[in-house]
């Protein structure tokens, strides 16, 4: 989607460079397919947000700024996470690693209790 815009874009900017002469019906359909190309981002720029109306996705909003994700959200939601992340922090621990030098630096859950 992204291409067809720039594609677009950059043919309805040669009609106004000196030295470039485009025909009327290119310059319309490059014009129809830039306003249909931003339709459909618009569109799905609204139905990503769309997924806040549920009350269940709207702590990921916070996530969206801080990076942080609450424990409580990850053990309702996302349980195969919840153990991969704790996996790996066993696994940083079993072998003496500081997680500070490793690429992948894990943050502490904090308490997690099983539901």
């Amino acid at each position: 989607m992204l291409l067809l815009l720039i594609i677009t874009g950059l043919i309805k900017t040669l009609k106004n460079l000196a030295g470039w002469n485009i025909s009327d019906s290119m310059y319309l359909w490059s014009a129809q397919l830039h306003n249909l190309g931003m339709f459909l981002i618009i569109l799905g720029i609204i139905g990503h947000l769309m997924a806040f109306v549920f009350k269940a996705n709207r702590p990921l909003l916070r996530a969206m700024f801080s990076g942080k994700v609450d424990s409580h959200y990850i053990v309702e939601r996302h349980s195969l996470w919840q153990e991969g992340v704790e996996m790996a922090r066993d696994k940083v621990a079993e072998n003496n690693i500081d997680s500070k030098t490793t690429a992948c630096h894990i943050e502490p859950l904090g308490e997690v209790s099983k539901v």
